[in-house]
């Protein structure tokens, strides 16, 4: 089995889109300054991007498998890394997440089966539908690939992103309405798409088809560039379009969103970063991106804030980046020892 090529660019992404989805779930748009308000469609571009690296390293480690007991045992593999990293932050942030979830309202079996949807179409820990849409997704991805080839999964999962963006930043249009707000939310059970495997499963495919064409969309770096200020135009101008209409009641999904977040991924793909210890920024995008939430909801429930002012979010930010830093250089030592092994699991 040839060896995998790495990525530096890919793990120097991941902080970047780390620090947008900060801003998402740290800075809600209430706190942010009308001049700043013009970077939150941008804010969108963060999942998409860490969908399709996940999507493209995974396929591209199991192409070089040639049996198909093997790349079995690697989508195993893949289901139990990751289900070892939702539990062990499940286990950690389990006091904010049952308070912000009300668990606590619920009988035990009703909670059972709460838990159990949230872990499987929303979240536990805040932002830990990630998690579970990786997974799901990647497994739908697989075997689809055992019949469809990446355009025909393309077309085969594009349904299910504009069911997404509808959803999103759609849902305020006609029967949309009525459905989006009445049905998808007002329940125990309350189900947002665009939060869920269903928004993965375009990414992941994306990510895929860029193993077998990786200048896909490649123009060279300038041209490339243009490209994606061009693709960023569009969206903003569906932006524009969205406001008039006043149709969205979360903009997590955008139309634009495909060729732009599809124009960045190429980008990153072809372009030379030389950068030695990535480990300890794949460590740091996972202990952040895991954790950042459940910490910015303890800090404003332990200091009583309820309306953030932006100098407040902005501090909180800074507050989670350094615990979250500090975190990292600390697993990275001390998961070296035997007996504090399990710390490994945190990333």
């Amino acid at each position: 089995m040839k060896a995998h090529k790495e990525r530096p660019a890919f793990d120097v992404a991941k902080i970047g889109m780390c620090f947008l989805i900060m801003v998402i779930h740290i800075m809600p748009v209430n706190t942010i300054p009308d001049g700043l308000k013009l970077l939150a469609p941008v804010t969108r571009v963060a999942v998409p991007v860490f969908f399709m690296i996940s999507g493209y390293l995974f396929f591209s480690k199991l192409k070089l498998r040639s049996t198909e007991t093997s790349k079995r045992d690697y989508l195993k593999k893949m289901i139990f890394r990751n289900t070892k990293l939702y539990l062990f932050w499940s286990l950690i942030l389990l006091p904010v997440t049952y308070s912000y979830r009300h668990y606590g309202q619920f009988t035990n079996l009703k909670k059972v089966f709460i838990v159990g949807w949230h872990v499987l179409f929303g979240s536990t820990f805040i932002a830990s539908w990630y998690l579970s849409a990786l997974v799901i997704g990647l497994i739908i991805i697989f075997f689809l690939s055992r019949h469809f080839t990446a355009k025909q999964i393309l077309l085969v999962v594009l349904p299910a992103y504009i069911w997404c963006v509808l959803t999103s930043n759609y849902s305020k249009l006609g029967w949309l309405s009525f459905f989006a707000h009445s049905w998808l939310r007002q329940s125990a059970f309350s189900w947002a798409p665009y939060n869920s495997f269903l928004v993965a499963l375009l990414w992941l495919a994306i990510g895929k088809a860029f193993v077998d064409h990786e200048t896909l969309l490649f123009k060279g770096t300038k041209k490339q560039l243009i490209m994606i200020l061009g693709f960023m135009g569009l969206l903003y101008i569906e932006q524009l379009i969205i406001i008039y209409f006043n149709s969205y009641s979360t903009n997590d999904c955008y139309f634009t969103l495909v060729p732009l977040c599809a124009a960045i991924f190429s980008l990153l793909l072809n372009v030379v970063v030389h950068f030695k210890r990535t480990k300890i920024l794949r460590t740091f995008a996972t202990i952040t991106y895991c954790a950042h939430a459940s910490l910015s909801q303890l800090i404003i429930y332990l200091y009583s804030l309820t309306t953030l002012t932006f100098g407040e979010a902005s501090l909180i930010f800074l507050i989670i980046t350094v615990i979250c830093a500090v975190t990292t250089l600390l697993v990275t030592r001390l998961e070296r020892y035997p007996h504090l092994a399990w710390l490994k699991y945190s990333h």
